[in-house]
């Protein structure tokens, strides 16, 4: 496992490295060349707490409560210990945790798909060129970590576990409370309805579901003794212009642009995202499935907006790659989906430092 680790953490230093090459020759600073976009606003929360009121944007009408706790209050704690500002500290604190997915993955699932399978799994998740988002200042590799526990210990049986990384992934992010939908299908797996209703161990299961709401909730509490409106987080949504909308009428709108525009990408990405949460449900991965599939149609039914970085960050996209069976996944094929990963290095990282819009 302390292998596995090494070798995930190498890959993000060897990415961390990438970047800071390509962004030797900019005139911005190295902190602010690679604090891009929402590291902008898990930097104002580390650095000055959550607005009282809106104030920030072009229009005035943005504030930081989009984005929820654990991360910036993770980012402090590193910050005061090592003697590095918020950046550095956010994007140590993503590179470990991006690396400790891989451990956590492999040691879940190879009694599951098995062992081979779950290497693959952990190798993908290690040199995807979206680990470029564990490599700096965003939360996608502490959801995606918390994630991989959260589910993992729940197919194992330990609730406790599962219970507790549910708890913080609600307060990482919003969606991280949609947790105790893959919770009830393993937990149905595992117990019949009657056990449920009368097994004392099924109470583990229960308490599970129960609980995993309670970081959102405690972020909500926080909210509305704070600015007044305990949903803030999704109120000042519409300063950015996301509502809610058909996720088939808003996908359809992408496929609209040409195709080179990020708008079609972003599409092109939940389209993938879509298929790869029907291979999940045709391989009995019920529970990933399930949560994959939230994972997509929450954020596509408010637009396409970054897509592609919520879709395929977390671990679930890869494991459909590595369940699909033996003559669709022989080792040609794994070698080839680790190459072209290897290769999107390139891309994404150019794509961060000239601030292209598609890599947001």
């Amino acid at each position: 496992m302390l292998t596995l680790f090494l070798a995930a953490l190498l890959a993000r230093l060897l990415f961390f490295a990438l970047l800071t090459i390509v962004n030797a020759g900019a005139d911005t600073g190295f902190a602010n060349g690679i604090c891009r976009w929402d590291c902008g606003w898990y930097r104002s929360i580390v650095e000055n707490g959550y607005d009282i009121e809106p104030g920030r944007g072009t229009n005035g009408a943005e504030a930081n409560w989009a984005f929820f706790p654990l991360f910036p209050l993770l980012v402090r704690l590193v910050s005061s210990i090592l003697p590095v500002g918020p950046v550095m500290a956010g994007a140590a604190l993503s590179m470990f945790a991006y690396a400790a997915t891989a451990p956590v993955l492999y040691a879940g699932y190879q009694k599951i798909i098995g062992p081979d399978n779950a290497l693959f799994l952990a190798a993908a998740v290690a040199v995807t060129p979206f680990g470029l988002y564990g490599t700096v200042l965003y939360t996608e590799a502490l959801f995606g970590l918390l994630l991989a526990i959260a589910v993992t210990a729940a197919l194992d049986r330990r609730w406790i576990i599962a219970a507790a990384a549910a708890i913080l992934l609600g307060a990482t992010r919003v969606t991280g409370v949609f947790i105790v939908l893959p919770f009830a299908i393993i937990a149905l797996r595992q117990f019949s309805w009657r056990q449920v209703l009368t097994d004392v161990a099924a109470l583990k299961p229960v308490l599970a579901i129960a609980v995993a709401p309670l970081g959102a909730f405690v972020y909500m509490l926080f909210l509305y003794h704070h600015v007044g409106d305990a949903l803030a987080f999704r109120s000042v949504q519409v300063a950015w212009e996301r509502g809610s909308d058909s996720p088939l009428e808003v996908l359809s709108t992408g496929f609209g642009y040409p195709l080179a525009s990020k708008e079609f990408y972003w599409a092109a990405s939940a389209l993938a995202g879509l298929l790869l949460t029907g291979i999940l449900f045709w391989r009995n991965r019920f529970a990933e499935g399930a949560a994959y599939f939230v994972s997509i149609l929450i954020p596509l039914s408010t637009g396409l907006f970054s897509l592609g970085r919520y879709l395929f960050t977390s671990y679930l996209p890869y494991l459909a790659l590595a369940v699909l069976p033996a003559p669709l996944n022989g080792r040609m094929f794994r070698a080839g989906i680790l190459a072209l990963m290897l290769a999107g290095w390139y891309f994404f990282v150019m794509g961060w430092i000239e601030q292209a819009r598609w890599v947001i």
